[in-house]
């Protein structure tokens, strides 16, 4: 009598986010002298950002910084959405706003600039919405009105991870969540909402919240208001996004869909694997990555996304997690 085959539980993994929150390793003991361009092509060193060699031969090694605002970066990503276009963070809908060409000032770093919405465009035109271009783990969100303006009295703010809600049977408009509204008027020059980061399915504290939109909804009038600068305060930079420019790269047991979804930074992609308990290895449940380059690592985040078969919700409640360095 043959074996009854089992229905086979799906689990999405979504961003793994891994978060190196020191500065890198660098030896300071010495100064090497090359001579000759040949010296030079004999010695591989890692890409994307983390060693660079300057015009006048300098070797420098780069920091991967903590508490970072993710805003002032946001333009240098760009990922392709659902339909297969190409976006690039930064203002998102501009041209629907009230004075769109002014509306960059509000992620450029720099408090003397700043966004003013015409008084005489309805209230639903008062808004700004930025794309950070990519998935973060957000500590708290920094509101800068203009120093020589009144501070604007009332205001709702959104986030959301990317995900898309159903309108009707079809999927349209990114689900926000609404994370602050003001219950009396604000007064502050500089407003910081410290973000619920939320708990695990075990009740224990996470870190971080993670977003990659914020929508900002300007809900009273005002003449003499201006928004300096929106800030995003990340917990840091995220290794695991620039793996391949670092040579990296990733294998897997169950290779569809890619691997590499894992660390491309998109809520809205995943890595797909069986669950099969300690068959892993020989079911394909597991991939090995190398991210390009070894790291002093403090966090590494993970977040996971079920998918539904045979009424059984499935999440990767156990896994076991290695580290290498090769020496």
């Amino acid at each position: 009598m043959s074996e009854p085959k089992m229905k086979k539980p799906f689990v999405g993994a979504g961003i793994l986010a891994t978060l190196a929150l020191f500065t890198l390793a660098s030896a300071m003991a010495g100064q090497y002298t090359v001579d000759t361009k040949a010296d030079w092509e004999r010695w591989s060193y890692p890409g994307g950002g983390v060693v660079e060699i300057t015009p006048d031969g300098w070797v420098e090694v780069k920091s991967v910084e903590k508490n970072i605002n993710a805003c002032l970066d946001a333009s240098t990503y760009t990922y392709v959405w659902r339909d297969g276009r190409k976006y690039t963070g930064g203002i998102r809908g501009a041209k629907l706003r009230s004075n769109p060409s002014d509306a960059p000032n509000v992620i450029d770093g720099d408090t003397t600039t700043f966004w003013a919405p015409d008084p005489e465009d309805p209230l639903e035109k008062w808004v700004i919405e930025i794309d950070l271009g990519r998935l973060v783990s957000a500590t708290k969100i920094r509101l800068i009105f203009a120093a020589d303006r009144e501070p604007f009295p009332e205001f709702k703010i959104y986030t959301s991870e990317g995900i898309e809600k159903y309108v009707g049977t079809r999927l349209k408009l990114l689900d926000y969540e609404l994370v602050w509204q003001t219950v009396r008027p604000n007064t502050q020059h500089i407003f910081e909402l410290e973000l619920d980061p939320g708990t695990d399915l075990h009740g224990d504290p996470l870190v971080g919240k993670y977003l990659q939109y914020v929508k900002i909804f300007f809900t009273r009038k005002v003449a003499d208001a201006g928004l300096a600068e929106v800030e995003v305060i990340t917990l840091g930079n995220n290794i695991a996004l620039g793996t391949f420019d670092r040579g990296g790269w990733i294998r897997s047991g169950s290779p569809t869909p890619p691997t590499s979804n894992i660390f491309d930074g998109l809520a809205w992609t995943h890595w797909m694997c069986s669950l099969y308990g300690d068959d892993w290895l020989p079911r394909g449940s597991w991939f090995l990555w190398d991210l390009g380059c070894a790291f002093w690592v403090d966090t590494i985040r993970m977040t996971c996304k079920y998918r539904k078969i045979v009424n059984c919700d499935t999440f990767f409640e156990g896994f076991r997690m290695l580290s290498l360095i090769h020496i």
